[in-house]
């Protein structure tokens, strides 16, 4: 299930303003990017690069219907 490995890094964005999201308009990798790679100017001095990976992750219902669970 886990990754053995890191996505290429990307520099993170420092700016006194941040990029407005429009959900719509993006694509979830876009939206990653935009969210995940860019911070306030006055962090600047760290030079901060990042590696971003979507996790793989199984989902799975915990729901067990008894004998009260009425279907409609």
């Amino acid at each position: 299930m886990g990754r053995d490995r890191l996505t290429t890094a990307a520099e993170v964005i420092y700016q006194n303003r941040y990029r407005t999201l429009e959900y719509y308009s993006h694509t979830e990798a876009e939206l990653a990017a935009i969210s995940l790679l860019q911070k306030s100017a006055d962090w600047a001095y760290e030079r901060e690069w990042r590696s971003v990976a979507k996790p793989e992750v199984e989902y799975t219902s915990s729901f067990a219907p008894d004998e009260h669970y009425e279907k409609n």
